[in-house]
């Protein structure tokens, strides 16, 4: 068994996908971030990016998301939403860095098809004109 350090896996190094859709629920939650400044440059909330602590809460409020049913032990009853609405929020959250880059580089601030033409440039985002 070898002990060398294999360099092949480059954490901290983020992949940008080549193609990506941008749906209406993206937008949403993008115009719902809370952005402020820390030492002259803008950030989002990491702790309460929509307003609250609780993320997916807040993501299922922004989107006035139908919960699969409401736990009367709770005053005022609670809204419990299934794991599949979840993982819907979770993803679209984990999407914006991505959706970000896309309406930044292209000024473009609408649902829909984008791709990138060069592999190491992340501004090189298009909508609809995929070639890649």
């Amino acid at each position: 068994m070898s002990h060398e350090k294999d360099f092949s896996l480059k954490v901290g190094v983020i992949s940008m996908p080549m193609t990506f859709e941008i749906v209406p629920e993206h937008l949403k939650l993008l115009s719902c971030l809370h952005v402020d400044r820390s030492s002259n440059v803008p950030v989002f909330d990491y702790k309460k990016p929509y307003g609250n602590e609780n993320i997916l809460s807040d993501i299922a409020d922004i989107l006035n998301a139908e919960p699969s049913y409401f736990d009367d032990n709770y005053s005022p009853p609670k809204k419990i939403y299934s794991r599949a609405q979840n993982e819907f929020f979770n993803q679209l959250h984990s999407d914006l860095w991505i959706v970000l880059q896309i309406v930044l580089s292209t000024k473009n601030f609408s649902a829909g098809k984008y791709c990138r033409s060069n592999q190491w440039d992340w501004a090189s985002w298009e909508k609809e004109q995929c070639t890649v």
